[in-house]
């Protein structure tokens, strides 16, 4: 299984298949490498839903056992997640210390930092949708 995201397109690119292509693109070559799934966190404005679908229907939970719509997962050959119930682990590279991104952030030009931005809000409500499977 190969995970992918998050994925984000500039506003000025966005709603003209940009993300398709990158995702599309992604699933060839996963495929030609030999993986039989791609994973993406995301918000569902780019994924097309007959491919990706959310990972509660595979069974696939994140490491505290809880569905959660921003994850999905699309099979690169049929069948490939039929047998694969289990958990999803982010790797520790998105471990951040804050202290220390700060730091570094002031060895360059000073830029205003953006929250709240309609995206933003949006994938915290996505986030706030997690719940945990109904038979435990």
């Amino acid at each position: 299984m190969l995970s992918l995201g998050p994925l984000s397109v500039l506003p000025e690119y966005q709603r003209k298949g940009v993300g398709t292509v990158l995702i599309e693109e992604t699933k060839k070559r996963a495929a030609a490498l030999g993986y039989g799934a791609l994973f993406l966190c995301g918000i569902q404005t780019i994924i097309r839903r007959e491919d990706l679908q959310q990972r509660k229907w595979y069974g696939i939970r994140t490491a505290d056992n809880m569905y959660a719509v921003a994850l999905h997962a699309c099979e690169l050959y049929k069948g490939a997640l039929e047998e694969t119930p289990g958990r999803y682990y982010e790797d520790s590279v998105y471990e951040i210390d804050e202290i220390k991104a700060e730091q570094y952030d002031k060895k360059f030009p000073p830029k205003e930092k953006v929250s709240g931005t309609p995206t933003q809000q949006k994938f915290d409500r996505i986030v706030a949708m997690r719940r945990p499977p109904e038979n435990g």
